[in-house]
């Protein structure tokens, strides 16, 4: 059944009643020129008088009901809605403004952020590399059969001593500490890769959050390590050779890492705020 036809039965039925007056305050009349109500309901001013739902439906104003109390207008329906307990209108609550300002936020496993891809890319390879000269010594170093494949690392090793001979043959076992590390901060740095540009899964920024905090916090213990003791291992080289090969890299290192945590945080954060505004939605 129409909308208009379930409005006339209606109203066939409410003048059929006794006190079918008791409906004329909740019915009020459209002309072309605005909102008519009947004379004897009329208000000039009031709370109550900007409070209407128009629902306009075509058809009505050949109804009996209508041409009987006001004939020459045309006709249309306006519902009378139950008065607010306040004349104020009520200020949007805090988790309908959050819903607002995040119903068009991207979830944080659709955001791809290209210059994080880039680095992860880019530095994958490095770290597997370094990590694997650190798990493959001595095979690795000079005079083992995998030498050549790692061979700038003998020039490395004269300047960070804990990629030298040396630390090798006193037993450090650093190096190969941090090298199991890159390993774990690589899967996870392509983890995020595959979960963003290739297999989308929900955890990619977390993934990817997650290797990036392990990457700096392992660069920060690395640094540190030398600060206390008083550059056991990088002390000897000349102020260019330690900015250039050190100090830049770490530096480097630790400000990408950063920014990817504060990207990536981000966004998580935003997923949570929109999912706990969507909840409180769900309980009002």
């Amino acid at each position: 059944m129409g909308t208009p036809h379930l409005v006339t039965s209606t109203l066939n039925f409410a003048t059929s009643q006794p006190h079918s007056n008791l409906c004329v305050p909740w019915i009020l009349f459209v002309s072309q020129q605005g909102v008519v109500p009947p004379p004897s309901r009329r208000r000039s001013s009031g709370p109550l008088a900007s409070r209407f739902d128009r629902v306009r439906l075509p058809g009505i104003s050949a109804h009996p009901f209508f041409r009987r109390l006001h004939p020459s207008l045309a006709y249309s329906v306006l519902l009378f809605p139950p008065p607010r307990s306040s004349s104020t209108p009520s200020e949007p609550s805090d988790a309908s403004q959050l819903m607002t300002r995040t119903s068009t936020t991207i979830p944080a496993s659709t955001r791809k952020h290209a210059w994080i891809s880039a680095w992860f890319l880019l530095t994958a390879p490095l770290m597997i590399w370094d990590a694997g000269y650190c798990l493959m010594r001595p095979r690795s170093m000079n005079g083992g059969d995998l030498y050549w494949f790692w061979k700038p690392y003998e020039l490395y090793g004269m300047v960070d001593y804990v990629y030298g001979v040396k630390a090798y043959e006193d037993g450090e076992g650093f190096a190969s500490a941090a090298a199991i590390l890159n390993l774990l901060e690589t899967f996870a740095n392509i983890g995020y890769l595959v979960g963003t540009h290739l297999s989308p899964f929900d955890a990619a920024p977390l993934v990817g959050y997650t290797g990036a905090t392990a990457t700096l916090a392992k660069t920060i213990l690395y640094s540190s390590q030398e600060y206390f003791c008083n550059g056991c291992a990088v002390g000897h080289n000349t102020p260019f050779n330690l900015f250039a090969f050190w100090i830049f890299p770490n530096v480097v290192w630790m400000l990408f890492t950063f920014s990817i945590m504060w990207t990536l945080g981000g966004d998580l954060m935003r997923d949570l705020r929109r999912g706990r505004a969507l909840g409180e939605r769900k309980r009002e």
